[in-house]
């Protein structure tokens, strides 16, 4: 697969070309034919003995392109399955197969924090390889300060390594435990509060202090037993030391390198 980008005075298009012969299939004219959401406007055509399939992306950047100048944080995770659930589910309204979908940071675009996605009829690769494929690009370009986007794209990662998985339900289990996370940090605020109010102000010189509840998330990780893992993946990260997702997996759920998830 080659592709080119073609800029016209007012135009962008970007081209892929393949070596299989041009086939004015079922998929390709449903696709020329509706303007369906999510989805960036194509055409097809024979060319070389092969075949060229032009998207139009006016004024848009491929997540690779955005990514380079920033990091990924768990919103942009959140937004893009968000998107990518969105258009699985319009695709099916026009009998047409997600399995179409070039799942790629360089074929998904972006507009105004939406997610817009190159269908290639002759493309098939199954959807939830490909997701698997994403979340592995997530991790590489995660914000490391951002203790939620790692929690969410190590869920992802981990789930999706699965034959068979609901992307719908692990976005549902990761909810319920960061609202469990959230009110045990919660609670551990409140604990060190009435712990510091009952024990340590004692006298009339200590009283007059003012004291600051743990606002730090290291020191929270700490405390509920998740520093461990977390600083020492965070370390190596930062350091540039970092091996690959999974031994981050090995390191957090406490397994050894030969145990299987």
């Amino acid at each position: 697969m080659k592709t080119t980008y073609e800029k016209d005075w007012d135009k962008t298009y970007l081209h892929i070309d393949l070596e299989e012969t041009f086939n004015e299939n079922y998929q390709l004219q449903m696709i020329r034919k509706n303007k369906i959401p999510g989805i960036l406007k194509m055409k097809g055509i024979g060319l070389n003995n092969g075949s060229r399939y032009t998207f139009t992306v006016n004024g848009l950047q491929s997540m690779r392109q955005t990514y380079k100048k920033t990091t990924i944080k768990k919103e942009d995770i959140w937004q893009f399955i968000s998107s990518l659930i969105t258009v699985t589910n319009t695709l099916k309204n026009y009998l047409l197969t997600p399995d179409s979908l070039l799942l790629s940071p360089d074929y998904v675009f972006i507009e105004n924090g939406i997610y817009l996605f190159c269908y290639l009829p002759i493309k098939q690769k199954i959807l939830s390889e490909s997701f698997h494929e994403m979340t592995e690009y997530f991790v590489k370009n995660l914000d490391y300060e951002e203790t939620e986007g790692i929690f969410l794209a190590y869920e992802l990662h981990k789930a999706t390594l699965q034959e068979n998985y609901n992307l719908e339900q692990i976005l549902k289990n990761y909810e319920e435990k960061e609202i469990d996370r959230r009110n045990e940090m919660e609670e551990l605020k409140e604990g060190r509060v009435r712990f510091t109010e009952e024990y340590i102000f004692t006298t009339e010189e200590e009283s007059s202090e003012i004291y600051e509840p743990v606002q730090d998330m290291e020191t929270v990780c700490e405390m509920v037993g998740w520093k461990k893992p977390w600083k020492k993946v965070t370390e190596k990260i930062k350091k540039k030391r970092w091996g690959s997702w999974d031994d981050l997996i090995l390191e957090t759920d406490g397994q050894d390198k030969k145990s299987q998830l």
